[in-house]
């Protein structure tokens, strides 16, 4: 191991020796996997923009919760937008727009590819 000092050539080699020792797999894939379409919520009638906004998002939130707990991430979602605005009778109101998305650990893997062929033979020679 060139360019390596010793320490650190028997640490590395020590990592793998316990590597295959304890028998340890290599790393999964988590996933993001968000729904197709986006969840829509509204905070009406709030008396500032932050209250308007935070009773959007809750409701966002207890929207996408019934898809179940992994899905309530506003940070996760796909596709997010906030509109807020004074309505004339006083107050606010503002729109959520996200997908919700969720983490999803060692997904089902896509079918493997196979050709509907099968490559030609090889030629041989007269």
């Amino acid at each position: 191991m060139r360019g390596v000092g010793f320490s650190a050539a028997v640490g590395l080699q020590a990592g793998a020796l316990l590597a295959v020792a304890f028998g340890v797999s290599p790393a999964q894939a988590a996933v993001r996997q968000c729904t197709e379409r986006p969840t829509v919520t509204v905070g009406e009638d709030a008396a500032s923009e932050a209250a308007a906004r935070k009773q959007a998002l809750d409701r966002w939130v207890s929207e996408a919760a019934k898809l179940g707990v992994q899905w309530t991430s506003w940070r996760l979602a796909v596709s997010r937008d906030f509109k807020c605005e004074r309505r004339a009778e006083g107050g606010f109101a503002c729109r959520v727009v996200g997908a919700p998305c969720a983490i999803v650990q060692n997904p089902a893997k896509p079918p493997k590819f196979e050709p509907d062929t099968k490559p030609p033979k090889p030629q041989q020679d007269i």
